[in-house]
């Protein structure tokens, strides 16, 4: 203990964390170098402050970023109470705006996360100093009363001390429009840095829709000679060939639509239709499409819809149906037995959808990556199952643009579930509502 006033033995300090590893952590530092003072606990701000009312410690150490009540808050209460406190803000953001929030609030100092003990130490001791200090003044007022002379050097001592404080003061503030100055300028390199990013992803956008759209054009003419020679005389073998090249270039061309929708979506050139349609015939419609690869796969595919689901609603359909067919495509392709499940349902907020699998499931470390466009779950998927890893990207996109959100649970070797909330509306509402809208990301 570097302080040399008597008094720090009667001193105690509340130590408010919400993080239970940090708090041990500290905690155990402060007993060791502290013996000697009385060390409170709390796990937030409202039990810090009731903490605070009972046994009025001199010195409070508190996280800002709390459940409940946050630091900032108990220290506004703190400092109804008693002015006099010494607060330490503890924070693992440099955010200006914080700091300053902090310093107005009252609080004598502002450390940042991770803590380094040696800081810690010096900016307690700075208050357990500071606090004694405040300690011997209050005692030499009262000797001043009976005693001119010993006002007289009370005065000399205070001046002194008013001095060092004050010139302290002034470098720390000194210090702290440096670092304000410093700070707005990473803000401006930084905004300036977004704006080059954002005008080479409009570039990258733009090239690849002219990329898609080139490419598009030959593989198309690849397929109409494929199907023409399909009609010529064939045996086993050469139609087993065409058949083949047939289905790459089917693939080649979902992947450069997938590419080109991506591609739309991120230039924000891609615009909604808002038409009347059966839900039931949409949902029909896509499940129909994977009943071949369901009956290859010996799996079982269920749909259900509930009663209270209108018949007609306003939205678009091909970018439902586009991700609808997304989803069950990923479920039948990653289920190898058992059931796949799609269920649409009300909600305030329009209707649920839901696409259920039994398959292979998603690893917990994997599940906010897939979302990415060119990313899969794990590498060796796309060479044992295929794709380019652009649907779950596309899908997340489509969603956002149609008002919902996409949202997955999954358990890896047990299955995924896929859901997402849309307000399709049926058709009595939809006279409020233009026929087409731009979509805005």
């Amino acid at each position: 203990m570097t302080t040399q006033h008597d008094n720090v033995r009667e001193m105690t300090l509340l130590y408010v964390e919400d993080d239970a590893i940090a708090r041990e952590l500290v905690s155990t530092e402060l007993s060791k170098r502290y013996q000697w003072m009385r060390l409170l606990l709390a796990t937030d701000g409202a039990a810090g402050l009731e903490l605070y009312q009972i046994h009025h410690p001199e010195i409070v150490l508190t996280d800002i970023k709390m459940p409940v009540m946050n630091g900032l808050r108990m220290a506004e209460a703190i400092r109804l109470i008693n002015r006099d406190a010494y607060l330490i803000a503890l924070s693992a953001h440099s955010d200006t705006n914080r700091l300053i929030d902090a310093f107005e609030i009252g609080f004598n100092n502002y450390l940042l996360k991770p803590l380094h003990f040696g800081k810690l130490f010096k900016a307690l001791d700075a208050g357990i100093e500071a606090l004694c200090l405040k300690q011997e003044i209050k005692t030499r007022d009262e000797h001043i009363r009976s005693n001119e002379e010993q006002l007289r050097l009370a005065n000399e001592y205070l001046e002194q001390r008013v001095a060092e404080r004050t010139e302290a003061l002034t470098r720390a503030n000194d210090l702290l429009r440096r670092e304000i100055t410093e700070r707005r300028q990473t803000e401006m390199e930084l905004i300036r840095a977004l704006e080059a990013a954002k005008v080479a992803n409009h570039a990258k956008s733009r090239f690849l829709a002219n990329m898609s759209h080139e490419l598009r054009t030959p593989m198309n003419g690849v397929l109409g000679m494929i199907q023409l020679a399909r009609y010529g005389p064939l045996d086993a073998k050469q139609l087993e060939y065409l058949n083949a090249a047939q289905g790459s270039g089917h693939a080649l061309i979902r992947i450069l639509s997938d590419i080109l929708d991506l591609s739309s979506i991120e230039a924000r050139n891609l615009s909604l239709l808002n038409e009347q349609f059966s839900l039931r015939r949409c949902l029909a419609d896509t499940v129909g499409l994977m009943k071949s690869e369901v009956i290859r796969k010996a799996l079982r595919l269920v749909s259900l819809v509930a009663d209270d689901v209108p018949e007609t609603v306003v939205g678009d359909q091909v970018r439902l149906r586009q991700v609808l067919t997304n989803l069950l495509g990923n479920a039948v392709k990653f289920t190898v037995q058992g059931t796949v499940t799609v269920e649409v349902m009300t909600d305030p907020h329009g209707l649920i959808f839901m696409v259920t699998d039994t398959g292979i499931g998603i690893p917990a470390d994997k599940q906010e990556s897939i979302f990415t466009p060119f990313s899969q779950g794990d590498e060796s998927n796309s060479r044992r199952y295929g794709g380019a890893g652009l649907g779950l990207a596309i899908c997340k996109k489509l969603v956002t643009l149609m008002g919902g959100t996409l949202t997955l649970e999954s358990v890896e070797g047990r299955g995924s579930t896929f859901s997402f909330t849309l307000p399709l509306r049926n058709q009595c509402n939809a006279e409020i509502f233009n026929n087409e809208y731009s979509a805005v990301m």
